[in-house]
């Protein structure tokens, strides 16, 4: 992959090397997050993690507990 990011799905590496270019520590950085993966991928860089889940996803299983806070609803999906 491109720009030294060789793993997707639930792996880090792509917010890690976020945080390595924009130089912060995991506790100054808070990703928004749709996706199953994406929320596991950030979980597992150790930074916070918002799941925002949209009209796909609003019916997966999202951990509370792995999320630093869940959206249900940001706006009506009809006016997105």
């Amino acid at each position: 992959m491109p720009g030294g990011c060789p793993a997707y799905q639930a792996a880090p590496d792509l917010f890690l090397k976020a945080q390595e270019i924009l130089k912060l520590r995991s506790e100054e950085l808070l990703i928004f997050e749709d996706s199953q993966n994406g929320i596991l991928a950030a979980v597992r860089a150790g930074i916070r993690v918002v799941a925002v889940p949209n009209p796909i996803t609003a019916y997966d299983t999202h951990d509370g507990q792995a999320c630093y806070l869940i959206l249900w609803q940001i706006c009506r999906w009809k006016s997105c």
